[in-house]
């Protein structure tokens, strides 16, 4: 499960479902049932897939960048290195969550859309990102980094 070719095949499958899943037959509901004040929600529903999409990619090439550091020969003893740039990974994620919501916030501050729909945004940023990419990890890193993880 944790082998080269397969756990790669693995992230992007998955990245790539969690994104149908909301992009595709989430997003009506995603985008219409908030109120609009001059946007349509095709629009809406345009810019929620794109945001989406950049966090969903970003995951998972922190993801593709952790199996290829963890599957490399040298990284068994420097596992405070790994760690370390597991934690980096981690927070690059938060980053990309927060300054993509941050730009979608900027982008539809004069829409008036309610707070708990943002939340909602927000919430499934986070998923497509770093816990998507810690639950990965957890799940299937390499070999040798396979306690790196928080949680394991």
């Amino acid at each position: 499960m944790n082998k080269a070719p397969l756990n790669y095949l693995l992230a992007l499958t998955l990245s790539g479902i969690l994104w149908t899943i909301f992009s595709v037959f989430l997003i009506n509901t995603l985008s219409e049932n908030p109120s609009l004040a001059e946007k349509s929600p095709e629009d809406l529903a345009f810019e929620l897939r794109l945001f989406f999409g950049i966090v969903a990619f970003s995951s998972m090439l922190c993801s593709f960048y952790w199996f290829y550091f963890g599957g490399s020969s040298g990284v068994a003893s420097k596992l405070d290195k790994a760690k370390t740039q597991w934690v980096i990974l981690l927070f690059i994620l938060l980053g990309a969550v927060v300054t993509n919501f941050g730009v979608f916030m900027r982008y539809n501050m004069s829409e008036g859309i309610e707070a708990s729909y943002m939340g909602f945004y927000f919430f499934i940023l986070f998923l497509l990102g770093p816990l998507f990419f810690w639950a990965l990890t957890f799940a299937i890193s390499p070999r040798n980094v396979k306690y790196i993880p928080w949680g394991k």
